[in-house]
């Protein structure tokens, strides 16, 4: 009997679960300068669970990214669906992480499917969160193939052809949190797949073009910027769930006296 009722205690609260079962799920929304956009919860990204903020801040020098995801709550006002809960793991908001500045450059992904990757720049990397993001979650594919093939593209979406509940993407390069060099920040381009590096300012991109002596010089080339924010989501289970679970315990334990009484 204490079998029986533990399988159907477990099942019960599968049925609870199942509100973050999928990957990327909408819980709620935040409104922001006068329009709602969506929070987007990703259970696992490369061992975290962290919400997108779907809205895409206008292009501007990695600097001024860092300061407007750093101090976007305060402009936030949040509408958490009555279903989840949310813990925020992280202070404040961000820009995405992005990991290895080895500067080699690859686009055979993981081929040993052991989440370690040898080389930084390139293509089919999984292992930066916008990388998780772009191909695991949103099963998109880059210009390159892990078999060095290359894919062909249409405008205006390029290679971002697939969003999920994501409305605000655009086929463009994002700043990550992750400084280079003293000229330049680690990015990674939604039109394409590419995980690479620019210049952070006009002023960075000057002392680059001094330094290696370019000519014709480098062009500064401002940014998008995407927040994300480390948090723990928990389903609230519906009511209808709790009657059913309540109501499963009840006539199980009245199956159990009225077993025993015989």
């Amino acid at each position: 009997m204490k079998k029986t009722m533990v399988i159907l205690c477990g099942m019960l609260l599968i049925l609870c679960l199942v509100g973050v079962a999928n990957a990327l799920t909408v819980i709620g929304t935040a409104a922001y300068e006068g329009n709602n956009y969506k929070l987007i919860y990703d259970d696992d990204n490369n061992g975290n669970s962290v919400v997108w903020l779907d809205y895409t801040n206008d292009e501007d020098a990695w600097e001024a990214q860092l300061s407007w995801a750093s101090n976007l709550d305060s402009h936030l006002t949040y509408n958490i669906y009555e279903s989840y809960t949310v813990s925020w793991n992280d202070a404040v908001w961000r820009l995405s992480n992005m990991t290895g500045n080895n500067g080699v450059w690859g686009y055979e992904g993981d081929p040993d499917n052991d989440g370690i990757y040898t080389y930084a720049y390139g293509y089919n990397l999984e292992n930066s969160e916008m990388g998780h993001l772009f191909y695991s979650e949103l099963g998109n594919s880059g210009y390159y193939n892990t078999d060095g093939t290359t894919n062909t593209y249409t405008e205006p979406e390029y290679f971002l052809l697939n969003t999920g509940d994501f409305e605000n993407l655009v086929p463009d390069f994002y700043w990550s949190n992750l400084e280079y060099t003293d000229y330049q920040a680690r990015t990674f381009n939604m039109a394409t797949g590419y995980q690479g590096a620019t210049c952070k300012s006009q002023n960075a991109t000057d002392a680059f073009n001094t330094k290696y002596g370019l000519n014709p010089s480098v062009q500064f080339d401002p940014g998008f910027g995407l927040a994300i924010r480390g948090a723990s989501v928990t389903p609230v289970p519906e009511p209808a769930t709790m009657l059913l679970l309540g109501s499963g315990l009840v006539g199980l334990f009245g199956f159990r006296r009225k077993f025993r009484k015989k």
